[in-house]
C-alpha cells in the first residue's frame, strides 16, 4: 500500500447547504480513518485548501474516496 497527499481548494464562499453537509463529511472522515485509509486530514486556518494523506494502491483509490465526500461539489 501507498500514501498519497491531496490537496484540495474549498470554495471560498460557500452557501448553506455547504454547512448543512459539515457533520456528515466529518462521519465519512472519522470513518475513513478509523479504516486506515485516512492518515491525516488537515484543513486551513482560513478553510479554503484542505490536505488529506491517503493509504491506497492508486490514485484511482484516492480519487473515488474524495469523490464520496459529502462536500466533493465544493472541492476542487
Amino acid at each position: 500500500m501507498k500514501q498519497f497527499l491531496s490537496e484540495i481548494n474549498i470554495s471560498a464562499n460557500p452557501d448553506e447547504e455547504f454547512f448543512l453537509k459539515i457533520p456528515e463529511q466529518r462521519g465519512m472522515v472519522n470513518e475513513l480513518m478509523k479504516n486506515g485509509i485516512i492518515v491525516s486530514y488537515a484543513l486551513s486556518f482560513d478553510r479554503t485548501k484542505l490536505w488529506i494523506i491517503f493509504n491506497a494502491e492508486n490514485k484511482v483509490e484516492v480519487m473515488t474516496a474524495i469523490d464520496s465526500f459529502p462536500l466533493r461539489e465544493y472541492m476542487d
